[in-house]
């Protein structure tokens, strides 16, 4: 459910037991954090029955396998967000020079200012990861 175009801003949550790690919660719909489910990413906000949303929310920050940096799955070793026709999917990159760079995005000042970030794809450098 994510869409590489336009902005679209986050609050990033690091969490204290990980440093390395990292959630993404929504500037414009606070409580809710981009997630992977079932290998495809939405925004939505934690249930108190969903056990597995904490995992399923927070990244390993790694340097990107391109350029800038790359998000790995905290719960899935070895899956990283990737972009592809425009939406975030949880893959293993198969290693080719287009799936490095689809996996790799630059962490820049949030594009609506304050304490927040965007992430700025690094192939196609006017897109950047929003929801919609």
């Amino acid at each position: 459910m994510m869409l590489l175009k336009s902005t679209l801003l986050f609050v990033v949550t690091l969490l204290m037991s990980e440093v390395d790690s990292i959630r993404f919660e929504s500037v414009n719909y606070p409580g809710r954090y981009i997630r992977h489910e079932d290998y495809d990413f939405k925004l939505q906000a934690n249930s108190a029955n969903d056990t597995s949303f904490l995992d399923d929310s927070t990244f390993h920050v790694r340097t990107g396998l391109w350029s800038g940096n790359s998000f790995e799955s905290t719960n899935l070793s070895g899956y990283y967000m990737k972009h592809h026709s425009e939406l975030l999917d949880l893959m293993i990159p198969d290693g080719s020079d287009l799936q490095k760079k689809d996996s790799s995005f630059v962490i820049i000042t949030g594009l609506s200012g304050g304490s927040s970030v965007s992430l700025q794809s690094v192939n196609y450098p006017q897109k950047y990861v929003r929801h919609f």
